[in-house]
């Protein structure tokens, strides 16, 4: 099972290496990773260039914000399992993509989502705030809630 990762960003050569080397470390062999940049100014796509992976795609263009180029990612996926990584984001642990691929062994199973630290910038030891997900009901969409997105995965089904 392949598990599709898409990069969003601009301008974000201060911190995209710690994202692809994350990406870069996981176990799960199957991976397929895009970086959807918004013609950034900087050294983004230099710092992309130091860590090529034959199985990261780059594409650099207009866009007419996040969430177009996130649309614009979900458009070019071909893969059965499609999740999002920020560009100043890291996985937690190497098998993090692993365990989500454990999860989808379930046909039945079109979604996952899990918690969410946010840490310090200069130190990532330190957690300021925990996101702690709960268990999925349909009310909660009717009360504003919704998985934070660097830990959501969904079937590509659910997106078309």
């Amino acid at each position: 099972m392949k598990i599709f990762i898409i990069t969003v960003c601009f301008n974000s050569a201060k911190y995209i290496s710690d994202a692809l080397r994350s990406v870069n470390a996981q176990t799960w062999p199957d991976i397929e990773h895009i970086i959807v940049d918004g013609t950034s100014r900087d050294d983004t796509l230099r710092v992309v260039e130091v860590h090529p992976i034959p199985w990261r795609r780059v594409i650099s263009e207009q866009d007419k914000g996040f969430y177009d180029a996130m649309n614009k990612g979900i458009r070019l996926c071909q893969e059965e399992i499609i999740g999002f990584i920020n560009s100043d984001d890291f996985y937690s642990s190497p098998d993090v993509l692993a365990k989500i691929a454990a999860v989808f062994t379930d046909p039945l199973v079109d979604a996952c989502y899990g918690n969410l630290c946010h840490v310090k910038k200069n130190d990532t030891q330190t957690i300021i705030r925990y996101s702690q997900s709960s268990k999925f009901t349909p009310r909660l969409f009717l009360q504003g809630w919704c998985p934070p997105h660097p830990t959501l995965f969904l079937r590509r089904e659910v997106y078309e």
